[in-house]
């Protein structure tokens, strides 16, 4: 493995103002050994308050390998958002995917990156306040043998807070650079739409929406839901996108295409969208944020935006202010203000991050069926990300639930096609609306990273568990709680199960769901 540390007093043009520390570079070298051995280069391009820049190219060429993911040490900072394709925020996992970052607070970018040194991709995250700078760990991965090399950059120092200053006092600025007449304005947020879904009865949960704003390319938006021990969590929320298109996005369990059935996507079915299968934040005053990035600044009109759940009534679909690709953004921006903002910037720079950014390994599910799960190994095991409509639990078997594939049984849905993705290519098969098999890497020639399940979502029973044709195996289930609303529990209940392909999807009554395989149970 080599390693190559140089420094660098480069700031991308137009990216950001003047940042109280010095920009620098390393380049960690991983994909190896042989040929495949890729160049990965990250950039501190500085800082603009309490925002933090950094910029990413990999080497070019046909032996070189797309980058997995990279990852930068925080320590104990707080990160209150991100900017960049697949950000991730939390402890590290382990060696085999973070490196020196294994169980340590980071941020994390599950992308591949551009492989022009002139514009790279660009990321930023922004922290709860200004703090100082040290050396921090940064670690890329891809694939090979040699998957991960690790070195050091500038990041923040957050157990040194900075007073702030003069900075921003106003006369840095004259309130009218960057007004408008070199870039598009800004949209103004604020508008909002309460959906409610999961009925009828007690469970029927409020979820609320708010359009906070665009900036440039990048529109945001935050969401939380109705506290309380009969709120129903959300299954995914998603947004309409018409003509648009969206090069990258923040935020767990993000999907981007066309929507999928009416049960699934309400009135964006079969439409374009994004959509984010996560749950949502149930404090008003710190929501949920998401972003989505798209490749041009455009204007602003009402779409659809839908709400998903459980119950009777999963679905409800509204209007919120979103992008207009059919149209370009406003430019007549008026008067900025006095300065007392202060440096504004020298209008050239219309906020535009991130404009450049390659696009990673992306499963998306053929038109006109359903995500029913999306998971991604993490060098022992497969882990959902986002929502699991199909009930769908991946074991061991032939293929031993390992990077190069696994069983699967399908509890809630019947399955299509199977989409897997190395760090460098993916690859689907074809399938006749089954509900258990197996999947392998034998069309990838790498290990696999990220597996998806597409097909036809299914209908709960009034009771959360899903079960087979009655067969010769006898298990025993604890708790089982109802999925409408009815207060019983049914305690040491048994029930005829068929083979070890199958799962029971249990409800617990803390609202978690469990997906127990009945080998556990025998």
């Amino acid at each position: 493995m080599k390693l190559k540390r140089i420094t660098a007093a480069i700031l991308l043009s137009g990216l950001m103002g003047s940042s109280a520390f010095a920009a620098d570079s390393v380049t960690l070298s991983a994909g190896g050994p042989g040929a495949k051995e890729t160049d990965y280069t990250i950039t501190f391009n500085g800082t603009a308050g309490n925002t933090w820049t950094y910029s990413v190219y990999r080497e070019a060429g046909s032996n070189a390998r797309t980058l997995s993911h990279w990852s930068l040490g925080v320590g104990s900072c707080n990160i209150v958002s991100t900017t960049g394709s697949g950000a991730q925020t939390g402890n590290g996992g382990s060696a085999n995917a973070d490196g020196v970052l294994a169980g340590q607070p980071l941020v994390k970018w599950n992308t591949d990156v551009s492989t022009d040194p002139s514009n790279p991709t660009v990321f930023t995250f922004t922290l709860d306040g200004e703090y100082g700078s040290e050396q921090v760990a940064v670690v890329a991965k891809t694939g090979g043998s040699i998957k991960i090399d690790d070195g050091l950059i500038t990041g923040p120092d957050c157990s040194n807070p900075l007073s702030g200053g003069d900075s921003g006092s106003g006369d840095s600025g004259s309130g009218d650079s960057g007004s408008g007449d070199s870039g598009a304005c800004g949209i103004t947020g604020g508008d909002a739409v309460t959906l409610a879904a999961g009925g009828p009865g007690a469970k029927e949960t409020d979820y609320t929406i708010t359009f906070e704003g665009a900036a440039g390319d990048t529109w945001t938006y935050s969401v939380y839901r109705e506290a309380g021990s009969d709120a129903r969590t959300l299954s995914h929320w998603s947004l309409g996108m018409g003509s648009c298109n969206v090069v990258s996005t923040t935020g767990s369990g993000a999907q981007t295409g066309n929507g999928g059935s009416a049960n699934a996507d309400g009135d964006l079915a079969g439409q374009p969208l994004v959509k984010w299968n996560t749950d949502v934040s149930t404090d008003p005053s710190n929501p949920t944020v998401f972003t989505f990035t798209l490749d041009g600044n455009y204007g602003a009109a009402s779409v659809p935006v839908v709400a998903k759940t459980g119950g009777s009534i999963k679905i409800d679909n509204g209007t919120i202010t979103g992008p207009d690709c059919s149209i370009p953004a406003p430019t007549d921006c008026g008067d900025s203000g006095d300065g007392g903002t202060g440096d504004s910037g020298d209008g050239s720079d219309d906020g535009t991050l991130g404009s450049g950014d390659s696009t990673p390994v992306t499963l998306t599910c053929p038109a006109g069926t359903d995500m029913l799960g999306h998971f991604d190994w993490n060098g022992t095991s497969y882990v959902l990300n986002g929502e699991n409509v199909g009930g769908i639990a991946i074991t061991g078997g032939v293929e031993g639930a390992s990077a190069a594939g696994a069983n699967w049984a399908a509890s809630s849905g019947t399955v299509s096609a199977i989409l897997v993705a190395s760090s460098d290519n993916s690859a689907s098969e074809t399938l006749n609306d089954t509900v258990s098999g197996s999947f392998s890497n034998s069309a990838l020639g790498d290990d696999i990273v990220s597996v998806m399940f597409c097909g036809t979502e299914g209908e709960q029973d009034d009771l959360a568990v899903a079960l087979p044709a009655q067969g010769s195996v006898v298990g025993r289930v604890w708790a089982l709680a109802c999925e409408n609303d009815c207060d019983e529990f049914l305690s040491a209940s048994e029930v005829a199960l068929d083979d070890a392909d199958h799962v029971l999807e249990v409800i617990q009554p803390n609202g978690q769901v469990l997906f127990i395989p009945v080998s556990i149970l025998k």
